[in-house]
């Protein structure tokens, strides 16, 4: 067994190396990120088990408001996106300076970014709680609209922790990058565990929780970009003098992408306003459903995220074939990954589905879901999820945004209403809309990276990294 998997790695290993990219910088970004992946994943577990000692009705109120703060937080992680798919390109083309700079620029921008976002949601929470959980009982929606103004009010610190933990990525500092992530979220479980178990708070300990996680996250992180001024060269005045060259290649990737995130996440949670009135049983669910695929889809998460920084390098030396190349050999890893790897996640998602102390019926919500996830996710994952990562690194994020929208609107939206709203199949009829979105992305996708328009357009020049 110990040969077997040791000719394995091997292969990998020659399989995934390039004279551009070795396999010892592979490990480089893509563990890091496979950690802290897998500590987010086992931390929302983690905080939904503890949520079920609370009863169903905190589970659900935190497994929908999620849905919907994702929507918001879409905003700021486009821009970081857009920030380290600049970095990355920098540091292909050996610019340390630059890099530098483009970091400080989308710091900035995004606290600003989220700073008013926050603003706008607190004044319109309570009529966007109405219309997202229509027919819920009045405790959940008081719940939700806690929970929503906990969230809002973290929003400017989370914004200067990921976008800083974004950049680091880019510079191909995962590890970095991970070490904030996982200071983070242990301040959170220790808050949550503390004020959920400890003081009996139900959703106000968790809302507390967060918030001052992420206050600790940008701390933490203004102390790790201090310490390490002098090595990455970093000019902290940079941002404070907007440089508009770097701002708007930043906007080419950040806006379509961003947009395409909020209409994205808005059409999940638009998806699951069909749920809502089904009760805290499928509500209950939906949430269980999400934190375990989310252990399911790790290797697509990582070796995606991964591509991003492997693509921006290759297309910031112009070498576009290796690019293209890259992305298919990442999707034959995670189809086989998400393969080979089937028996345990079946036994572990059992196992956790278990332990949450869920009622019977809401028990058999959660496994007829999850069963549309193990039967479709294997040959679906990598195609509508990694290529779309790719093309963005290379430049062509309005084209990813549109398709990404309109099979979003077009596809999940629309099943989500026939099969959860017209034929009541509930939360499963909504996991079954979104493997027919997996199933129209791929078709959309696997067409454009065929041809060259991904890789054409160019964001890193002189006057992009014109010092001001």
């Amino acid at each position: 067994m110990k040969t077997k998997i040791a000719d394995a790695y091997e292969k990998l290993k020659e399989y995934l190396s390039s004279d551009l990219v070795s396999f010892s910088l592979l490990k480089k970004i893509l563990l890091p990120i496979f950690w802290e992946q897998l500590f987010l994943a086992c931390l929302a577990l983690f905080s939904i088990w503890l949520l079920s000692f609370d009863g169903e009705n905190s589970m659900s109120v935190v497994s929908m408001m999620s849905v919907v703060t994702r929507v918001f937080t879409s905003l700021c992680l486009g821009m970081v996106t857009g920030g380290t798919v600049l970095v990355a390109q920098n540091i292909g083309a050996k610019r340390k300076t630059d890099a530098g700079r483009c970091m400080f620029q989308t710091i900035g921008f995004a606290v600003l970014l989220t700073t008013v976002l926050a603003a706008l949601l607190i004044w319109t929470r309570q009529p966007l709680a109405s219309y997202l959980l229509p027919g819920a009982d009045p405790e959940i929606v008081d719940g939700a609209l806690l929970y929503f103004t906990g969230f809002c009010i973290s929003f400017p610190f989370f914004a200067f922790y990921q976008a800083y933990a974004g950049a680091m990525r880019g510079w191909g500092r995962s590890a970095m990058a991970w070490r904030l992530t996982l200071s983070v979220n242990g301040v959170e479980l220790a808050l949550v565990a503390a004020l959920l178990i400890g003081m009996d708070m139900g959703v106000a300990g968790v809302t507390y929780a967060i918030v001052l996680s992420r206050i600790f996250g940008a701390l933490y992180a203004s102390l790790l970009m201090y310490r390490s001024r002098a090595e990455l060269e970093l000019k902290p005045l940079a941002a404070f003098t907007p440089n508009p060259a770097i701002i708007k290649s930043m906007l080419i990737i950040a806006v379509p992408l961003a947009l395409e995130q909020f209409f994205f996440n808005s059409g999940k949670a638009f998806s699951q306003r069909y749920i809502a009135g089904y009760g805290a049983g499928h509500m209950t669910a939906y949430g269980v459903v999400d934190s375990v695929f989310n252990i399911f889809n790790l290797p697509q998460i990582t070796l995606r995220e991964g591509l991003v920084i492997v693509v921006g390098m290759c297309i910031g030396i112009k070498r576009y074939e290796l690019a293209r190349r890259y992305v298919y050999r990442f999707m034959r890893v995670i189809r086989r990954l998400l393969l080979y790897l089937m028996p345990f996640t079946i036994l572990t998602a059992i196992v956790l589905v278990l332990c949450f102390r869920l009622p019977y019926h809401t028990n058999i919500l959660v496994f007829w879901s999850l069963a549309v996830i193990f039967i479709t996710g294997p040959p679906l994952l990598a195609g509508s999820l990694t290529i779309p990562a790719a093309l963005r690194g290379g430049g062509d994020a309005p084209f990813v945004s549109l398709a990404a929208l309109g099979s979003m609107w077009g596809v999940r939206v629309g099943m989500s209403w026939l099969l959860a709203g017209v034929f009541n199949f509930g939360v499963v009829g909504i996991n079954i809309a979104m493997a027919f979105d997996w199933l129209a992305r791929n078709l959309i996708f696997r067409a454009r990276l065929k041809g060259k328009v991904w890789y054409g357009r160019i964001l890193i020049t002189n006057e992009v990294i014109k010092a001001k």
